[in-house]
């Protein structure tokens, strides 16, 4: 059964700092990097409870504060389209069920050219709540960040349909250490604001002061995985 331990168990220090429509939580393990240029591989954007290729478009103008220039590229799902449509698929339901847990992070990252993968999730969007009315059932929310039932459990989240007029958008960044392997660092960021815009460019500018100097370092090619790679990730 995958583990969700990073928030409730490995973290050691943790700040929280509020700034107009942005407020930040900042949480940390021992190997989170301490010293500036970190060397990092973007994974990609796991969005309302699905991993989301296309939410990285929007991020590329927002990347100059943390890497200092737009000029990178997220790894899914191209690092593992050499290996078929299984694989995709098997990864599209794993992730939809449990969330990008470390175990998962851990099968890719070995393509990555970074000692750092960063993950970004979604929740929300500015300007929008949830309506009380009406939950449907969705795909888990990132799986180091939810609690409840066995190792943080499976259970699926609750989505209600979006009404006007007040900002649920959070957007955390999960950097996961290829040596260590597992997630050592959290910020997550609280908006209240209208502009996703806004919203992200405060997002980058704080991973910006916690990251100094990190570079994007991309990946180094497609992975050649088996679908029961992946499918067994359920049973570990």
């Amino acid at each position: 059964m995958p583990t969700r331990t990073f928030l409730a168990v490995i973290i050691l220090a943790a700040t929280s700092v509020a700034c107009g429509d942005n407020s930040f939580q900042v949480q940390q393990a021992p190997e989170f990097p301490s010293a500036a240029g970190a060397h990092i591989s973007v994974f990609g954007v796991y969005k309302d409870g699905r991993l989301a290729p296309e939410a990285w478009d929007p991020l590329r103008v927002h990347l100059a504060p943390l890497f200092g220039a737009p000029a990178c590229e997220a790894g899914y799902p191209d690092i593992v389209t050499a290996s078929g449509t299984p694989v995709l698929q098997a990864i599209d339901d794993y992730s939809r069920s449990n969330g990008v847990t470390d175990e998962l992070l851990d099968r890719l990252s070995s393509a990555a050219k970074g000692d750092f993968v960063l993950l970004v999730t979604e929740t929300g969007r500015p300007g929008v709540k949830p309506d009380t009315s009406e939950p449907s059932s969705a795909g888990a929310g990132p799986a180091t960040l939810r609690a409840g039932g066995p190792h943080g459990g499976r259970a699926p989240a609750q989505t209600r349909k979006p009404v006007p007029d007040a900002s649920t958008f959070e957007a955390v960044a999960l950097l996961f250490s290829v040596h260590a392997h597992k997630t050592v660092g959290a910020i997550r960021m609280s908006y209240s604001g209208a502009s996703f815009d806004d919203a992200m460019q405060g997002f980058f500018l704080r991973l910006g002061s916690e990251l100094p100097g990190a570079a994007c370092e991309g990946w180094k090619g497609d992975l050649h995985l088996d679908v029961s790679d992946i499918r067994k990730l359920d049973t570990e």
